[in-house]
């Protein structure tokens, strides 16, 4: 019987074991947000429409404060 070869070299292996995975603290925090948006879309749907709803208002106040004027 022979014994499996291994398919990576030493020189390799020691390569990746003394270069550690840099990951910045906020990147789990990105995909969690990204994730959300991507499983629910209709998050985003409500400050839009939130803020169509205050435009509407500033604008009719803005044609009345002229009307007064």
């Amino acid at each position: 019987m022979t014994s499996p070869s291994n398919a990576f070299s030493e020189s390799t292996v020691a390569t990746q074991a003394s270069a550690p995975a840099i990951v910045s603290a906020t990147r789990p925090w990105y995909w969690s947000v990204r994730r959300e948006l991507w499983e629910n879309r209709a998050v985003y749907i409500a400050p839009v429409i939130a803020a169509i709803v205050f435009l509407f208002g500033f604008f009719i106040n803005v044609i009345n404060l002229r009307r007064h004027r």
